[in-house]
């Protein structure tokens, strides 16, 4: 088996982690940019510079109001003609932010995981004590720094020496921001946050710990046989990326409008037990069957209907037909706006039946 010195355990995983990351970052480039444009150009919209459609994806993977006042921002430097008004522009950039919402969450587990890995290797680096542990006594300090050349000289040949050598690693970041929790409790201790960098607070060390132990697994699984946990890895998420990224324009298209109907489905479900007193709901017949509708008291927002019946025709075209009976639903907020619909055992032809519906309430 071979032999690997601290210094070489630390080298390898700095480097694999620096490259895992800019793996990660090109692929998420990839699959964003292909979807953005997917969906612009599934809406017709007028055709726009890779940049353009960088700076949307840019903007819409910020989320939060932010990321919608910077989105309509750019919006409102297209001309599209007389098919899109500006009232357009806030469904627009809601139906981005909601199918960039999920590679913005992949992004950032990929940050946090990185951060995690970092945290543990830096407190190996070779200036380890030069610019941090700065606010600590001099004892402190020496001895921090002598166990850190401890760790870089070690010898780890086996499976157990593997272990034990990452648990050391943990417990000198443990041991390090433990004693700047005892000083963040006194007055004017004077410690910068530079001066503070290797410090990570209680709360967040059980998930530092988790992903650096993982990573070590993901990375000398072969070598050592070390056992993988189920933490999602980079290589995984890349791999996840470059799926969606194959995916031909018209499965594209479909996921992209599931991932639309999701947010809003998700947001109705967050919202709908607590405002259920500003709904009606109504039981309206559709042939042998019951069409059930709940939407605001004050009416219908005609703008939702689009969206929630491409999230019914979705699902119409995901179900087999001649199993039996089944059921679609789908519901939309946006705002204070929200509307619900329920159908037992549809047909192709109902979808058409209830967005009629919808526009006459």
């Amino acid at each position: 088996m071979v032999t690997n010195t601290g210094f070489q355990l630390r080298d390898t995983l700095l480097r694999e982690s620096g490259l895992q990351f800019d793996d990660f970052k090109h692929a998420l480039h990839e699959c964003t940019q292909k979807a953005l444009t997917t969906y612009w150009n599934s809406k017709r919209f007028p055709e726009q510079s890779p940049n353009r459609i960088r700076q949307l994806v840019s903007d819409g993977m910020s989320g939060g109001q932010i990321g919608r006042a910077r989105v309509i921002t750019q919006l409102k430097k297209i001309n599209f003609g007389s098919n899109v008004i500006e009232s357009d522009l806030n469904t627009i950039s809601t139906e981005i932010l909601n199918f960039l919402s999920p590679f913005a969450s992949k992004l950032n587990y990929a940050r946090l995981r990185t951060r995690c890995v970092l945290a543990h290797l830096d407190n190996l680096s070779d200036n380890f004590g030069l610019i941090n542990l700065q606010g600590l006594t001099d004892t402190e300090r020496v001895t921090f720094i002598n166990y850190s050349k401890v760790l870089l000289n070690a010898k780890v040949t086996n499976l157990s020496q593997l272990q034990e050598w990452s648990e050391n690693v943990h417990k000198l970041l443990l041991s390090v921001s433990n004693t700047f929790d005892t000083q963040n409790g006194e007055k004017d201790s004077g410690i910068s946050s530079r001066a503070k960098k290797g410090f990570i607070s209680s709360k967040n060390i059980p998930t530092y710990k988790k992903h650096w132990i993982s990573f070590i697994g993901e990375i000398y699984n072969k070598e050592y046989g070390i056992s993988q946990d189920n933490s999602e890895t980079l290589e995984k998420l890349i791999s996840d990326l470059e799926n969606i990224c194959k995916k031909e324009s018209r499965a594209m298209i479909e996921y992209i409008e599931s991932l639309i109907s999701d947010r809003f489905q998700n947001t109705a479900n967050d919202d709908l037990e607590e405002e259920s007193g500003k709904y009606l709901n109504l039981e309206i017949p559709l042939d042998h069957r019951t069409l059930k509708v709940t939407f605001n008291k004050s009416g219908i927002d005609k703008s939702l209907i689009d969206s929630l019946i491409k999230s019914l025709s979705i699902q119409m075209g995901m179900k087999r037909s001649g199993i039996g009976t089944y059921s679609i639903g789908a519901k939309i907020k946006n705002g204070q706006s929200f509307i619900e619909v329920n159908l037992n055992d549809p047909k192709n032809s109902d979808i058409a039946q209830v967005k009629k519906v919808l526009e006459l309430l």
